[in-house]
């Protein structure tokens, strides 16, 4: 059995209603707080009764156009609140789909009204009910203590947010415990906060005008146009103290309409999946300059990334990969002594028709001007996923590889894969565990003393300084124990950097020699230890080489 009692009823006799509910919930009754929030003491009354259920007042749902955004803030406070004391809400006065779906994102689990049912008659009730699939099984009572389907569906988001397309008017319905660093006066428009959440940092540096794009209502309203449900994007964003991939929706719910000028904007956690392919691909941008699909039969392309000297000279608006090359080649970019070679590899027939033989992939090393230096690059063309006989898709891939090849090498045409060249100047690789400051493995403490002379324990900081005090030049030490320092690597992963890398020169059988350190950086999934692969390279013929000519070029200008 349930008992409603009414605030006004607690208001005129509080005494007497105590003394009541007390003697109700002895023998087994439940109680109901009726019309919650329609007197002036709903609080002071929730804390004195010992309340089962809470009736959340209809005139709450009564919007006005100069008191929607509070109503919806109290509304939500009221439901959290409830949520935080383990009391069940129900909301009455329930008549439109709308206030379904904006009462479901805030997380409340029941409603009543005369979206449902009206008043009817005892006969037409019992034919109701008659009908099991009319009658739950379970009561409020026994799912006071679970989450529900909606609950579920609300915790799926960090924040979701009520925007107006039209005129930017917004309301959180949900907004994450962390702070946001949009600090007050509140802002007026929804442009107007996601400018102040990127400029306070909360946006990482990469993907800042991504995000503001993608929260403009240019862009909201051009979705509606497509009438287009769902629009997403991930980004990475503040939470915790870090940077974390976040995916961003916006969503047009299914009554939307010129009446009700309603979408939705939310964040959630985006799954790993996601984070592992961001950061691949992350990794790739930072490999590779020049990224492009080429129809291998008509040559038209689609640029996916372009060098920034190439963009000087506008070559990312190319739309045929001859016009591209072309522009490569008529000013003069390419090393005369690969000119004829280059010329002959990136023959669009003679790529199409070797790829049609073979599924491996075509790579060249040449060089390639940058200001008044020439660099080695190598050029990798490969078969696309959508590669097939009659659409024979090819992927073109640009990469720097300086320090990596001998620069008096004569380029040729070739299969092998790049990484041998680059093994071929690896010193040693290091597995590091940086939360706890430690070597993976006790291979990794071997390879260290194998390869310095230094003996360290497990702690990778203990050889790391014995290294530098023993053979690393003066001028590098502070920076070589910066840049293996655990709070900096910590850092430098929050902000969204996979990839580091330092040049320094140490002490090799008694004479100074140039080393390049990569530091390959992930999150492992079993411990959630941030982790390191440390790559050691010799590039001291190279390193040098350069300089010599850095050293030509300063004296011929003087």
């Amino acid at each position: 059995m349930e008992v409603e009692i009414t605030e006004s009823a607690y208001v005129e006799n509080e005494s007497v209603v105590k003394e009541a509910e007390e003697a109700l919930k002895r023998n087994g009754f439940k109680i109901i707080i009726d019309d919650f929030g329609s007197g002036y003491s709903s609080l002071n009354m929730l804390k004195d009764v010992d309340a089962d259920v809470l009736k959340l007042d209809m005139r709450f749902l009564d919007f006005s156009s100069g008191n929607r955004g509070r109503g919806i803030n109290i509304i939500y406070s009221i439901i959290d609140m409830a949520r935080q004391i383990d009391l069940p809400i129900i909301v009455e006065g329930i008549e439109t789909l709308e206030q379904i779906e904006l009462l479901s994102m805030m997380g409340c689990e029941y409603v009543q009204g005369y979206y449902f049912y009206q008043p009817m008659s005892i006969e037409n009730f019992e034919a109701i009910i008659s009908d099991a699939n009319n009658v739950t099984t379970s009561n409020i009572h026994k799912r006071k203590m679970t989450r529900s389907y909606l609950q579920d569906i609300t915790a799926y988001f960090w924040k979701v947010a009520e925007v107006n397309p039209w005129t930017g008017e917004y309301h959180f319905i949900k907004k994450s415990e962390d702070k946001d660093g949009v600090m007050g006066p509140r802002p007026i428009t929804i442009e107007d906060y996601t400018k102040r959440y990127v400029e306070s940092g909360m946006v990482h540096s990469s993907d800042k005008e991504r995000f503001l794009s993608e929260t403009s209502m240019v862009a909201t309203q051009l979705q509606i146009t497509k009438k287009q449900h769902r629009r997403r994007v991930h980004l990475r964003c503040m939470k915790d103290g870090r940077y974390v991939w976040v995916t961003f929706e916006c969503i047009v719910p299914n009554v939307f309409s010129k009446n009700n000028p309603w979408v939705l904007f939310t964040w959630k956690l985006a799954d790993n999946d996601v984070a592992a392919r961001q950061d691949t691909m992350n990794i790739i941008d930072k490999t590779f300059k020049t990224i492009m699909k080429v129809d291998g039969l008509s040559g038209t392309c689609e640029i996916i990334q372009m060098d920034k000297d190439e963009e000087i000279f506008g070559y990312h608006i190319s739309k045929h990969f001859s016009t591209w090359n072309g522009n490569i080649i008529d000013n003069n970019l390419i090393h005369p002594d690969e000119l004829e070679n280059y010329k002959k590899f990136t023959d669009l027939r003679n790529l199409t028709t070797r790829l049609a033989l073979s599924d491996k992939p075509l790579r060249f090393q040449y060089r390639r001007r940058v200001g008044d230096i020439y660099h080695w690059v190598c050029m990798t063309v490969s078969r696309s996923l959508e590669y097939s006989d009659e659409y024979p898709a090819l992927m073109v891939m640009v990469q720097y590889i300086n320090y990596l090849y001998e620069p008096d090498v004569q380029a040729q045409f070739t299969t092998a894969d790049s990484l041998k060249s680059l093994m071929s100047s690896l010193v040693f690789v290091l597995h590091l565990d940086i939360t706890e400051e430690k070597f993976v493995s006790a291979q990794d403490l071997a390879t260290v003393e194998t390869e310095t002379g230094i003996v360290s324990d497990d702690r990778y900081m203990v050889g790391v300084r014995h290294l530098v005090e023993r053979s690393v030049l003066p001028e590098y030490k502070d920076v070589y124990l910066a840049f293996m320092n655990q709070a900096w690597l910590m850092e430098k992963f929050g902000e969204g950097n996979t990839t580091l890398s330092f040049e320094y020169e140490r002490l090799i059988n008694g004479k100074p020699a140039w080393e390049l350190i990569l530091m390959l950086l992930y999150r492992d999934k079993a411990t959630g230890h941030l982790m390191g692969t440390e790559y050691v390279y010799n590039i001291d013929k190279q390193k040098r080489i350069e300089m010599d000519l850095k050293a030509s070029l300063a004296a011929d200008k003087n």
